[in-house]
């Protein structure tokens, strides 16, 4: 049986109309398809975070990219905190604790990196460009990059290891130490140089609960 895999959702809202949607990139729907797995798209509104990782028999979670988050550092959740942040932080917490795999993209490696205890950093230069990041054992690989938000390395929560780092020392990519999540700031479902190492990592991820080592 194919692998069931959550994806969240961006909200967005029709120029034309004012009408508020949920979206979902097809690029997702495609990289999915092309790993053999099923795509499960999560709705923002009308069901209960919490529940939706039983009900819909998961086998695991993506985090996507998309607009900013309003978390704040530990996970502290504003007033205007989007209904987005608020059904993350809780599906989470739920895959934390119940040790499902779970792939967070960009936006959703920021949202983990504040709820875990991290600070971001606005940045420049980041947005639709290509640049190069150093792995563990001092690899290099070149990366698409889509993000306006840095991770400081200085402020990385002690739950998570650090997998790669931009030139300017900007942490790039996490995994959690104790649980099955990794995390990266450029985007596996868009075109780059970097997707067979993607492909790898995530396969290990979803069908071995493991992370790069």
């Amino acid at each position: 049986m194919s692998m069931r895999i959550g994806l969240t959702m961006r909200i967005e809202r029709s120029e034309s109309t004012g009408e508020i949607r949920d979206a979902l990139a097809h690029d997702w729907l495609n990289f999915l398809s092309e790993m053999g797995w099923t795509s499960v798209p999560l709705p923002n509104i009308g069901r209960d975070p919490a529940a939706i990782l039983q009900e819909e028999r998961l086998d695991g979670l993506i985090l996507t990219g998309g607009e900013d988050t309003f978390v704040r550092q530990g996970g502290e959740l504003p007033d205007n905190a989007t209904v987005r942040d608020r059904n993350e932080i809780t599906l989470l917490k739920e895959t934390l604790t119940g040790k499902i795999p779970t792939l967070a993209i960009c936006r959703g490696l920021q949202l983990v990196w504040l709820a875990l205890g991290g600070q971001l950093k606005p940045g420049k230069g980041h947005v639709a460009t290509v640049h190069e990041v150093r792995l563990f054992k001092n690899a290099t690989q070149m990366v698409n990059s889509y993000h306006n938000q840095l991770l400081i390395f200085d402020n990385c929560p002690t739950s998570l290891e650090v997998l790669a780092r931009d030139g300017e020392g900007f942490v790039e990519a996490v995994a959690h130490r104790n649980a099955p999540l990794l995390g990266v700031q450029w985007h596996p479902e868009r075109q780059g140089p970097q997707q067979d190492m993607d492909r790898s990592w995530i396969k290990r991820l979803f069908e071995q609960g493991g992370v790069p080592s």
